[in-house]
């Protein structure tokens, strides 16, 4: 699966997860090709990103090597504030999250439950 900005979708893409709404109606189910109306619903919902089939990374090696590449830059961000321990709990959290973002199939869209909403968004 691949996490697609709303922005990057196009005709013709298949989603791997249902879109659903936050009291968990579906409103475009997984498996669907979506058409320029579906990705025009999703954009008036104000979903941001959603998993469309197929992978971000042609191998296990080119995924570890994103991955290695994303660590080093988070350490060279964190190496002047080693001594802080909030900064490095921080640190942590972010380096736990880039191995999901990677790794994990389990998130999927949802519509927000206000206009204020960030759905699908890491964080």
């Amino acid at each position: 699966m691949i996490k697609v900005s709303i922005k990057n979708l196009k005709p013709g893409h298949t989603l791997a997860r249902d879109v659903v709404r936050p009291d968990g109606v579906t409103l475009i189910p997984a498996g669907k090709k979506l058409g320029a109306s579906e990705i025009r619903l999703l954009e008036r919902l104000d979903i941001q990103f959603v998993l469309i089939e197929g992978e971000a990374f042609t191998d296990a090696g080119e995924r570890e090597r994103y991955l290695s590449r994303e660590k080093k830059a988070l350490e060279l961000r964190f190496s002047r504030v080693e001594n802080d321990s909030i900064l490095m709990a921080i640190k942590e959290i972010f380096r736990k999250n880039l191995r999901q973002r990677i790794f994990d199939e389990d998130t999927f869209a949802q519509a927000p439950s206000s206009g204020k909403g960030r759905p699908g968004h890491d964080g």
